[in-house]
């Protein structure tokens, strides 16, 4: 997998709120940190975070989505 597929594969687990599938995407030791969730570290406490957190994660990336189609959409005839 390329590491634009991984990070394409872990978008989508993120939105789905699928903490598996983003755990996945680290190694076994691996550690994710964030502002504002704080740090975790192995693909459990990553997936606990993940389902923990789908709906805000959800929210977040749709809102981000839909802001940048409308800013996009005049420049380069973005659909919305």
């Amino acid at each position: 997998m390329t590491f634009s597929g991984l990070i394409q594969h872990m978008i989508d687990g993120a939105c789905r709120g699928d903490g598996a599938q983003v755990a996945a995407c680290f190694t076994p030791d691996g550690a994710y940190h964030d502002v504002f969730y704080g740090s975790f570290r192995g693909r459990a406490e990553i997936a606990r975070m993940i389902g923990a957190s789908r709906t805000t994660v959800a929210v977040i990336l749709h809102r981000a989505r839909n802001r940048l189609q409308k800013e996009l959409s005049p420049i380069e005839g973005v659909a919305s």
